[in-house]
């Protein structure tokens, strides 16, 4: 296996427990709250956020961490402001200090989408829509400061995982010059003229909470940008932790295209293009996802998302085949890489 590629340095960790117990302790006199009970650990995310949930009287509150010198931590802050002003379901922020990247937020519930969604899929597949058009409309009604576009740069930065990470770190072979650039060339159409909405840029069921009104709260939102309308939409139906075939989720995909005709965020005329932008859409996060989750086991030695490369794969090779988007790269994939996948699954223990 060739040398894992050290492009940027392990993320920092937590802080201990105790220090953080101490600075809640500390916070919530200011909101005129006390804890009791400890810090409960909620996990780690890929950007180094970390959640813990504790008891201090209701609204239950969350801390959240992350680095201080994370980049969005900003946009968090000013989505989070903006989102609660148009009356999105989202955690609002109560008190923050950025020089230490500690934030006490709203707890919007301990269930995820990922756990109902086996219960009812429709239900909570279409409720998923409906956050999705409200989440767009909200864009489009008051546009947010914070959010940047989906620019080449962005493109080119995500385009830059799946080589040396997937293909490189994990698999120890490199796609054939051009090949890469040229595919993800096809690929770029929709973000670069396809009709734009506001993008979370990760909608999908661990992200989005399910409400005891039977609607959906949003997290995660840091990342928004705007770009191409279709993003959001195959982010969901094409979850990297869910088995989502087209049969799942063309009632979905039908239940927000009749809401989006008529709240008017439907393009005229559009319903061709947007199975091609959605597969485009697809197919290029597709392979950010596999660069994604294997820099997570190379780089920061978390092995959390080993498990789901193997379904991202397949439905990456799926779409290609379905598409003819890009031939030469499903070819490349189904006959040099696919091989070597196999046979590092195989020798992982995976099914």
């Amino acid at each position: 296996m060739a040398s894992t590629p050290s492009t940027q340095p392990l993320p920092l960790l937590p802080a201990p427990r105790s220090v953080l117990t101490r600075w809640v302790d500390d916070a919530l006199p200011l909101l005129g709250r006390q804890r009791s009970g400890r810090l409960e650990a909620l996990g780690v995310e890929a950007s180094g956020r970390a959640f813990y949930r504790f008891e201090a009287g209701t609204p239950p509150l969350l801390l959240m961490t992350t680095p201080p010198e994370d980049p969005t931590l900003a946009s968090f802050l000013n989505l989070s402001t903006w989102g609660v002003a148009q009356g999105l379901a989202l955690p609002a922020v109560q008190l923050f200090d950025l020089q230490a990247g500690r934030l006490l937020v709203d707890d919007l519930g301990r269930e995820t989408l990922s756990d109902v969604m086996p219960l009812d899929r429709q239900r909570w597949g279409c409720a998923a829509m409906d956050a999705l058009l409200a989440w767009q409309r909200a864009g489009q009604a008051a546009p947010p400061d914070a959010a940047g576009h989906f620019d080449q740069a962005r493109l080119n930065l995500e385009g830059s995982l799946f080589t040396p990470w997937f293909c490189q770190g994990l698999l120890d072979t490199t796609p054939p010059d051009g090949l890469l650039e040229e595919s993800l060339q096809t690929l770029q159409r929709p973000f670069q003229e396809g009709p734009e909405a506001l993008v979370h840029l990760d909608w999908h069921g661990r992200n989005l909470l399910p409400q005891p009104d039977g609607s959906v709260a949003i997290v995660d939102f840091q990342d928004a940008r705007w770009g191409p309308l279709a993003y959001d939409l195959v982010s969901f139906c094409w979850d990297a932790y869910a088995p989502w075939t087209a049969q799942h989720y063309a009632p979905w995909i039908a239940h927000y295209r009749a809401g989006a005709e008529r709240l008017g965020l439907w393009p005229r005329g559009y319903g061709n293009q947007f199975t091609a932008d959605f597969f485009c859409c697809g197919l290029q996060r597709a392979l950010k996802v596999l660069g994604i989750f294997a820099r997570l086991w190379l780089r920061d030695q978390r092995p959390t998302h080993l498990p789901y490369l193997q379904p991202v794969y397949e439905r990456l090779l799926w779409g290609l085949g379905e598409t003819g988007l890009a031939p030469a790269l499903e070819r490349w994939l189904t006959d040099v890489l696919g091989p070597r996948f196999r046979a590092w699954a195989y020798a992982k223990g995976a099914p």
